[in-house]
Order: C-alpha cells, then structure tokens, then sequence
C-alpha cells in the first residue's frame, strides 16, 4: 500500500523534475481536461501509459474480464497484488481525480466509494465531507452504464474553495477478499 508521506515525496520530485526540465517556476498551474487547476506534481497515478494528466476521458480502459461473463451486477475481479492499479486508487486531492462516465474510479461497493469521497480533499487540505455518510449525500444518482466493464456509473459532485468537482465512480471494481456489501 501507498503511503501519503510517499505520494508527498514522489510528488515533490516529480515537481522538480518538471520545474528543471521545462523551466517553469514552483507554483506553475496547468489545465486538465476538466478545466480543473492542478499542479504539475499532481500527476500521480498511471496506468497502461496514462496518466492522471493525459488521459482521454472519452477512451475507456479495457475490461480485465469479458464483460458477457459478469452478469447484470456482478463484479470485475481484480487479484490483491493489482488491486491498487483500479483508476482513482491513491489519489488524496479532489483536483487529482480524472474521471468521466468512461473513465470512472474504480471502487468495490457503495460503502468503499463514500469512503473515498471522503479522503479526499480541497486544494487547501479542506474536506468537505468530515465522513461516509456525509459522503453518501454528494451522490447525485447513476448516470447509466459506463467505465471499462459497462456497469452502473454513480456520479459525486463535491464543492470546494477552489471550484466544483464531479466524480464519477465505477463500484464493481472488487479484489479478492473485497465485497460489495
């Protein structure tokens, strides 16, 4: 598992790194595609070459298993040792999360998902929701059928100092010992 004190770290290279190599000033902000500022240290999760900067929130990922086999609910398997690769997973900031009604957070249950609504926070280290069940309220409904896998999309929308976030969370997504209920 991925510490905070080791995002924090890895996240301050990546800034200097990105500082040095374009010449750019600490503090710098860049555009997403959501129009949401991030910092360039913020790009901390990738995977299958994208990242959490550069992802096409139109193109979906493909589906671990054959989508046919799940059933109408069932879950998308992930082994223990990949379960931190599901999209969204060890991120802390609202302005990381890159998400679309195709590209959703990966997430097993509702309970997981009102749980990482809120961990996270506002650009200014505020939470807006101090629990889960603060959480469950940000759900706005299920925007249909979306992500990888084709299952029922939940959409959050959370408020903060520096503008409004949408989330949008797949919660199919189970590693082995992981429940929906």
């Amino acid at each position: 598992m991925i510490s905070f004190k080791w995002i924090q770290s890895a996240a301050a290279f990546g800034a200097l790194t990105i500082i040095i190599g374009c010449g750019g000033a600490p503090g710098e902000e860049t555009t997403t595609p959501h129009s949401q500022t991030v910092s360039p240290a913020a790009d901390a999760q990738s995977r299958d070459g994208v990242t959490t900067s550069n992802v096409d929130l139109e193109r979906p990922f493909a589906c671990p298993v054959d989508p046919g086999s799940l059933g109408f609910m069932g879950t998308i398997p992930w082994s223990s040792d990949r379960a931190s690769q599901r999209w969204g997973h060890g991120l802390y900031q609202f302005s990381m999360v890159k998400s679309s009604k195709q590209v959703p957070v990966e997430i097993c249950g509702a309970n997981d998902s009102y749980k990482y609504i809120a961990q996270l926070a506002c650009d200014d280290g505020f939470h807006p929701f101090p629990s889960p069940n603060g959480a469950r309220d940000a759900r706005v409904g299920s925007m249909g059928p979306g992500g990888s896998c084709g299952r029922i999309i939940d959409l959050y929308m959370a408020g903060c100092p520096e503008g409004q976030y949408e989330i949008y969370v797949d919660m199919y997504h189970c590693a082995e010992g992981e429940s929906l209920m």
